[in-house]
């Protein structure tokens, strides 16, 4: 044990910091594990102590890293329907998006406006597997809004960022993300027809029944895949012991948590440029080159179907990773994604991103009810909600 190490400074760039081994191995350790994380499961990794390796993770967070879960879409009841506008969609200090009423607006995932090559707003739903309730969303966003395209997505993506895949390119003083190697590795993989390492998180896609207290704690660990179940505790107002046990039975066992991704800070503190990425191409195509982006730090998120290949991703890139994308991932872009592709780049200020609670009840409701089914709940307050704002 080395526990004498210096902290690097708070002004160290962050990729930099990751080449250091204690940090190398924090990093990997979480993106490799569930929740609940524990100081004392990453000193055990590490061999060190734990104030040491608290302070350790402390400075990967003063420098940009945040953490959060992903999870099974299907494993919910849900599904996301995508959005493409004819034009920039319009803020709305009740509804986040000017035309929506009641029954879209607590739904609403995502949004953003695109400013390249054309203004387009982007907007995300959740929206309840019943083909009866698809149907009358997409009869309201289609009344509501001037829609340009619209599919739905079963699959959801985070990063699983693979620190092999960061480097130094000449006369460069940064690392970015080694297209190069990412290229060779993903049409190696393409020619032996590989199965995407994701599929192994989504081999059963069977909803199950869970209840708002379970939405809650998914919804925190969107917000911070690290915090305690302590800090919970203090925020939901149940005891310890009801958390773990609802973690571990509701969303872990029942493959719900699917793992821990990446947020995007890091890129944004590069000032780095995101773009959007939305076309339709073979399912397994897109599988597989998602599989693959994944491994970067650079894909933000991405979704796909897994009958239809519709999809749509966005990524943060600085001027030389777009440059050496250019260069070494033209031939898989074009012979995975085909023709069907179009490129917007996003305006990051317009980005807004919602948690999982309003999935499940409005945003004004102040009380619940941890007994109620939540898919049930939600059905029931979509065809309710639907039916008023018609």
């Amino acid at each position: 044990m080395s526990s004498r190490k210096p902290l690097p400074p708070r002004s160290v760039d962050p990729y930099e910091l990751l080449m250091i081994d204690e940090f190398a191995k924090i990093f990997e350790y979480i993106v490799s594990h569930k929740p609940p994380i524990q100081y004392m499961d990453l000193a055990r990794h590490i061999d060190e102590g734990i104030l040491f390796t608290k302070r350790r993770y402390l400075r990967m967070y003063e420098v940009g890293f945040r953490f959060r879960v992903t999870f099974n879409e299907k494993k919910l009841g849900i599904t996301t329907a995508h959005v493409f506008l004819k034009g920039p969609y319009l803020p709305d200090p009740v509804f986040h998006v000017r035309g929506l009423n009641e029954s879209l607006k607590w739904i609403l995932r995502w949004q953003g406006n695109t400013v390249f090559p054309e203004e387009r707003g982007v907007l995300m739903f959740y929206v309840p597997l019943r083909e009866e309730i698809m149907g009358y969303v997409v009869e309201e966003i289609q009344r509501r809004l001037p829609v340009e395209r619209l599919f739905e997505t079963d699959i959801t993506l985070g990063n699983k960022p693979e620190l092999k895949y960061l480097y130094k390119p000449p006369y460069f003083n940064y690392r970015i993300t080694n297209w190069e190697m990412l290229a060779e590795e993903l049409m190696d993989a393409y020619k032996k027809g590989e199965t995407p390492q994701h599929y192994l998180e989504y081999k059963d896609n069977n909803p199950v029944s869970i209840d708002l207290l379970d939405i809650l704690i998914l919804s925190l660990y969107q917000i911070d895949a690290m915090m305690s179940l302590q800090e919970m505790e203090k925020r939901l107002k149940k005891p310890v012991g009801k958390l773990r046990r609802h973690l571990k039975s509701h969303l872990l066992e029942k493959g719900v948590i699917t793992g821990i991704r990446l947020k995007d800070f890091v890129q944004r503190r590069r000032e780095a440029g995101y773009m959007v990425i939305v076309g339709k191409t073979e399912p397994y195509n897109i599988a597989l080159f998602l599989d693959y982006m994944r491994r970067t730090f650079n894909l933000l998120s991405g979704s796909y179907n897994r009958i239809t290949g519709e999809y749509a991703f966005m990524f943060a890139y600085t001027p030389v990773d777009n440059l050496m994308f250019t260069k070494y991932m033209a031939k898989p872009y074009i012979q995975l994604l085909g023709g069907d592709v179009k490129a917007y780049i996003v305006n990051v200020d317009s980005i807004r991103s919602y948690s999982l609670p309003f999935l499940a009840f409005s945003r004004d409701e102040k009380f619940w009810d941890v007994d109620v089914d939540v898919i049930n709940l939600m059905k029931e307050k979509l065809q309710y909600l639907i039916a008023q704002g018609a």
